[in-house]
């Protein structure tokens, strides 16, 4: 378990490292393009980063451990030496493997989660009327949350006006989503 504390401490550490940068440097940059690729990479980096091994001094030659060794120790009654096999621990449940696994089952849980969500946008675009202008793709759809937008594509609630003030100004703010790369 302490080793998986140390590694938390590691990525909290990075994590503090890189948001500092980012406060000092990018905070108020207009380029959001380059914002979002800066936390993204850092998000990475800060994960990565803690399951390396640098060496700091020089190096030292490390020998592979047996996996099974035998223990010699002489019988005192006879004076012979004997050899006997050591027999490993037996499997038992640490709180290092506990959370590993608790990570790893988040992980999936939230990769599944993504994964039905973009099929479910593949499914509505499969399924939707579609009108091509030359900025986007429009999906009419009857999905709740419409108007939404993902990568160049809008997806706009069947039967909702675009003539009214309210629509115009949904529909250039859904624009403006792909215009700037947003999703």
């Amino acid at each position: 378990m302490t080793a998986f504390l140390l590694y938390i401490l590691k990525v909290i550490a990075c994590s503090a490292l890189f948001a500092g940068c980012y406060w000092w440097t990018l905070r108020n940059e207009r380029s959001h393009q380059w914002n979002r690729l800066y936390i993204v990479t850092s998000v990475a980096l800060s994960i990565v980063i803690p399951l390396l091994s640098i060496p700091l001094s020089a190096a030292y030659i490390v020998l592979p451990a047996a996996t099974g060794y035998i223990a010699n120790f002489a019988n005192a009654s006879s004076g012979i030496a004997a050899a006997t096999p050591v027999q490993p621990e037996p499997f038992s449940l640490s709180w290092e493997w506990l959370a590993w696994t608790f990570f790893a089952s988040i992980v999936c849980i939230l990769l599944a989660k993504e994964v039905r969500a973009f099929s479910r946008i593949l499914r509505l675009m499969r399924h939707s009327e579609r009108f091509h202008t030359p900025e986007t793709v429009l999906y009419l759809t009857d999905d709740a949350s419409a108007p939404f937008t993902f990568f160049r594509a809008v997806f706009w609630k069947k039967g909702m006006s675009v003539n009214s003030s309210e629509s115009r100004y949904m529909l250039r703010h859904e624009m403006a989503h792909v215009r700037l790369g947003h999703s």
